[in-house]
């Protein structure tokens, strides 16, 4: 796992999103599915993160997403869905009309925060941090249950 480094932190941010079309049709083809990963990666890029997994079916699409602590998540997740849904609906109107009469519209169904860090790792963090005193060590272990 690579971690980043921000002025006063080092961090290792990531969100699952799970995006699903309205009323779970089955829209997305290989073809959408191809700009909708354009789209994710042109975006975050705009909002300073990562797309770092995408994939999808013809009825979801799922993300991950590395980012720095100051993007408001929220905000991210209404940008993605917003620039996605109007640019494949502006492209691709004769497919989504079809199912849609507006088009294809892009639901957020899950955002599930990637935790990988066990509480050994953090407790090894903590014994080798050369800023924390030895009172605030003894502090960190016990508290991090195992």
């Amino acid at each position: 796992m690579q971690y980043n480094k921000g002025y006063r932190c080092v961090y290792s941010l990531n969100i699952h999103l799970v995006l699903v079309t309205k009323y779970r049709r089955k829209v997305i083809n290989q073809e959408i599915l191809n700009r909708l990963h354009e789209i994710f990666t042109n975006t975050c890029e705009k909002w300073n993160t990562k797309l770092t997994d995408f994939n999808g079916e013809s009825d979801h699409v799922h993300l991950v997403i590395d980012f720095p602590p100051d993007v408001e998540i929220s905000k991210l997740v209404n940008n993605l869905k917003t620039v996605s849904s109007r640019l494949i609906r502006k492209e691709f109107l004769n497919i989504t009309s079809q199912y849609f009469g507006l088009g294809l519209i892009l639901s957020l169904v899950a955002v599930v925060s990637l935790l990988n860090k066990s509480s050994n790792m953090l407790k090894r963090l903590a014994t080798h941090a050369p800023e924390v005193t030895s009172g605030d060590r003894e502090a960190l272990q016990t508290a991090i249950p195992d």
